[in-house]
């Protein structure tokens, strides 16, 4: 008569029971007492990096960072942040500010929020320029 598989026997099965019971009995812990100190989590921090580009070459005109800081309970709140462009000269458009939407942060966590900004050189702005008479529109 043929084996099928090593493992098929009732005899089999009850050794890897018995392994298995044993590994448990022999490797189970008592409860010991561990010292160990609580960690404790810095404050919450949110750092928004504002970005300026020249929107004609791609050229980096400039970087600005600015931190949020945590509040008493060691998190940010959820709040709105008005970033300012951190560039400008007389050879640029102003660039408008930007609305920033910080999520709630909670203690002992970090976001990095990065806007863009782009910039337009006054001599870009005024090229190509052509207006064109609608005729189709009805008055």
């Amino acid at each position: 008569m043929k084996k099928k598989s090593f493992l098929s026997g009732i005899g089999a099965k009850l050794a890897l029971a018995a392994v298995a019971l044993t590994t448990v009995v022999f490797t189970s812990c008592e409860k010991e007492e561990f010292n160990v100190e609580p960690i404790e989590q810095a404050p919450a921090s949110a750092t928004i990096f504002a970005t300026v580009y020249d929107q004609t070459t791609g050229e980096n005109l400039g970087t600005a960072t600015t931190t949020i800081a945590a509040g008493e309970n060691g998190a940010i709140a959820k709040q709105k942040v008005t970033v300012t462009c951190p560039f400008s000269s007389a050879e640029y458009l102003p660039v408008a500010s930007i609305d920033v939407e910080v999520p709630e942060v909670a203690k002992g966590q970090m976001i990095l929020i990065p806007v863009t900004f782009y910039a337009q050189k006054i001599a870009s702005a005024a090229q190509n320029v052509s207006t064109s008479k609608d005729e189709d529109s009805i008055e």
